[in-house]
């Protein structure tokens, strides 16, 4: 009977430890999403654990800097969207091998804001001065171009099966990122 009632205890011990570790992970998502918004980008709520907007929403038609907008969106452990303002390019690329050889051959995402994905890729920040391309997947091979008001990656600190969008340089304000070059575009907008 002793080791039923320990283990009774134990399971709930576990339950109440799980429930505190959701909450604070729920807390630190908010927080992430309320300093992301004050640095001048919109955010939107995600699903839990995914990428996808909340199921019934306006996706990044639903992006705001608000910060009650934000608080109230991001209950039940929401994920959150960054959206990036026109002026600013994202590059989400999903090959881990490849970060490297991108930050030697393009100096300029050295030292861009970074923030390493759940599954070993990485988002860059930069800025472009005006210019423009369109956003699309695979842009480069590994490398998808996000940004410019237009297309969205997942904000630092959101969780994919337990593992964080972690910043490994933190996110500044859009008019302090790094200039992308002209290589880096010219990279992206290959002649056809």
């Amino acid at each position: 009977m002793k080791d039923a009632a320990h283990s009774h205890t134990a399971s709930t011990k576990t339950g109440v430890t799980d429930s505190v570790s959701r909450q604070q992970s729920a807390n630190s998502i908010l927080s992430a999403a309320l300093e992301t918004a004050a640095l001048g980008y919109a955010v939107f709520p995600l699903a839990a654990n995914s990428k996808a907007p909340v199921k019934g929403s306006d996706g990044l038609h639903d992006a705001t800097t608000d910060r009650d907008r934000i608080r109230r969106a991001l209950t039940n452990g929401r994920n959150y969207g960054t959206l990036p303002p026109e002026n600013v390019l994202a590059l989400d690329c999903d090959d881990a091998d490849q970060v490297g050889s991108l930050e030697a051959r393009f100096p300029e995402l050295a030292e861009a804001p970074a923030i390493d994905t759940p599954r070993g890729g990485r988002h860059w920040y930069l800025r472009t001065d005006g210019w423009r391309i369109p956003t699309r997947a695979k842009a480069a091979p590994g490398l998808d171009v996000r940004g410019f008001g237009r297309a969205y990656v997942a904000g630092p600190g959101s969780r994919i099966d337990g593992k964080s969008y972690a910043a490994v340089r933190p996110l500044v304000a859009p008019e302090a990122l790094p200039v992308a070059s002209k290589a880096l575009r010219e990279y992206l907008t290959p002649e056809a």
